[in-house]
């Protein structure tokens, strides 16, 4: 457990904020977990960043010390270098126990590769390497299984919102019921009879193309910082959501990956909450072209100063130039004449 100070305010009279780091951090995150503390609450855009900050060690008023994840002490062995961690000397670790990581990227000036806490070997012998790593997923999955225990309410919270037309923070839009309905008249003028088709019309143009943009892209909603363990625990997320709204089975097996073995029992309840929430909404009353039309005016209303119209003229008049044989010059010329004026 560390003691900070914020660096804005530092001072005798300074509140000091207790962090807890691991002793096999690299200072980087330990800086991260450091300005996470300070700056709750603060837009990840308007916080300090890790690699313009500087992490100070001070075991007395006159010993200061600063702490890199490398230094004169770093460890290289032949084209790997270790990153420094925040464990401390002992003496049961003359080389200040430095951690071994995965290969992360080469240095570019040196052509070294960096690693933390397990350093990537080449193995000669492939169905050793291949029955290392299947050891190891094994002994995680325990872990996995622990931490999907400890989110499970979130995600079935998350599901029950997004698909049911009652337990929602408010009312469904009228533009889903609006889509949905004329996905419906389409089928309906096709003579298309096989529901499998509507679900999976309905499935591609809302819960697909929306829902698991905003899942996976939390940033694309949130001023805050998407790290890469928050990326692949969202993509597990997310692959859930998708098998959720697929109408076909999906056979699994002991060789399946762990993110499609996490949540197999768990998709057939899902699938039918999908199917409900299409349901539902069928049986809901029909939204007429007037009502729609009277819906999006108020939504441009309510929202006329949160968008620069001439901003998006603009980035649609780069857009049709880069395409502009295929538009065609006089279309071309017409838009350039709307954007100037």
């Amino acid at each position: 457990t560390l003691t900070c100070v914020c660096p804005e305010n530092e001072n005798e009279n300074s509140t000091q904020i207790p962090v807890k780091v691991l002793n096999c951090d690299t200072i980087t995150q330990v800086k991260d977990k450091l300005l996470d503390a300070i700056y709750k609450g603060v837009p990840y855009s308007q916080r300090p960043k890790a690699e313009d900050m500087d992490l100070e060690w001070r075991q007395s008023r006159g010993t200061r010390l600063i702490l890199q994840d490398e230094d004169v002490t770093t460890k290289i062995e032949y084209d790997w270098k270790r990153l420094n961690t925040f464990m401390l000397r002992t003496a049961s670790s003359p080389d200040s126990m430095r951690s071994r990581v995965p290969m992360i990227t080469p240095d570019q000036e040196t052509g070294t590769k960096l690693w933390h806490l397990v350093r990537n070997h080449d193995h000669t012998d492939q169905k050793e390497g291949d029955r290392g790593s299947k050891m190891v997923s094994e002994i995680y999955l325990t872990r996995l299984l622990a931490t999907k225990g400890t989110l499970q309410k979130f995600l079935d919270d998350l599901f029950e919102t997004v698909f049911s037309t009652a337990h929602r923070g408010s009312a469904l839009p009228l533009a889903i019921k609006y889509m949905f309905d004329f996905l419906d008249e389409q089928a309906d003028q096709q003579l298309i009879t096989d529901p499998d088709v509507r679900h999976t019309w309905k499935s591609n143009c809302l819960p697909l193309r929306f829902w698991v943009n905003v899942i996976k892209n939390p940033q694309f909603v949130f001023d805050i910082h998407k790290s890469s363990i928050t990326d692949a625990c969202l993509s597990v997320v997310a692959q859930t959501f998708m098998d959720s709204c697929s109408t076909s089975e999906h056979r699994l097996g002991k060789d399946s990956p762990s993110n499609k073995l996490l949540y197999a029992k768990d998709i057939p309840n899902y699938k039918t909450w999908v199917e409900r929430y299409y349901r539902d909404i069928s049986k809901m009353t029909a939204i007429s072209d007037q009502d729609m039309d009277a819906y999006l005016a108020e939504q441009s209303r309510l929202h006329a100063s949160d968008f620069n119209t001439l901003s998006a003229l603009n980035e649609l008049y780069f857009y049709i130039n880069k395409y502009r044989d295929e538009v065609g010059d006089g279309t071309r010329w017409r838009f350039t004449r709307e954007v100037s004026g």
